[in-house]
């Protein structure tokens, strides 16, 4: 079955009930805690402010760019470097890493864009590694620094205490998740990342003839 044969399959489906439903649950049940809170209830609405400041801490948009240019461009920057033999980016941490490969792995052609577009997709799965540890640890990092995390957690037990019972938080934060989160940011950071590799992959090295998923198609990294 060719998945490709419509746009569903690069597009994804619509989802019926959009976020209207997971919205609507999400005020459910958040009336629901406030109600059990009573005089309380501001707990829960510094608890939403916390989250909701969290997520957007870390939101879609910023994390995809960053996937795709400290991503996706810094491991070109770190090969054009190396291909054209100038002391740029001697002192990254994936230089070393991309310098063995690419010495091991001599491209027979003359074309230095070609050679930057191969070298960044044969790259890639290796450098990623180093990618998304760096990022999520920024990231993270920001979080816990801006305090993000800490506020959050307290708030939970002190609401938890008041409730008596951890299982309304626990349902909320499902809700939170499944409606502000449709997209975790790793995920969106990951496809920045495969977006840089596909101009890269639809190259078209002039001496060869050949885009670079032609010329990279069956050899072995």
């Amino acid at each position: 079955m060719n998945i490709f044969a419509n746009v569903t399959g690069l597009l994804g489906e619509i989802q019926p009930e959009g976020v209207g439903r997971s919205l609507s649950d999400f005020f459910d049940v958040t009336t629901c805690i406030m109600e059990r809170l009573g005089e309380r209830r501001g707990l829960l609405v510094e608890y939403l402010k916390a989250a909701l400041d969290a997520i957007c801490e870390t939101n879609i948009e910023t994390s995809a760019t960053c996937g795709f240019t400290r991503g996706g461009n810094e491991l070109r920057n770190v090969c054009g470097g190396i291909i054209r033999g100038d002391n740029k980016n001697t002192e990254h941490p994936f230089y070393q890493t991309a310098k063995r490969y690419i010495d091991t792995h001599p491209f027979p052609y003359k074309d230095i864009q070609g050679q930057l577009e191969i070298y960044s997709v044969a790259l890639l799965d290796e450098f990623y590694k180093y990618a998304v540890e760096k990022y999520y640890k920024e990231f993270s990092g920001k979080l816990e620094t801006g305090g993000h995390i800490t506020r959050i957690t307290t708030l939970y037990n002190e609401i938890c205490a008041v409730l008596g019972s951890d299982e309304p938080m626990e349902k909320l934060n499902e809700i939170i998740q499944k409606t502000f989160i449709t997209v975790p940011v790793m995920a969106s950071f990951t496809q920045g990342m495969t977006d840089s590799a596909i101009l890269s992959l639809l190259y078209h090295e002039p001496e060869t003839n050949k885009y670079v998923f032609e010329m990279l198609a069956g050899i072995k990294a």
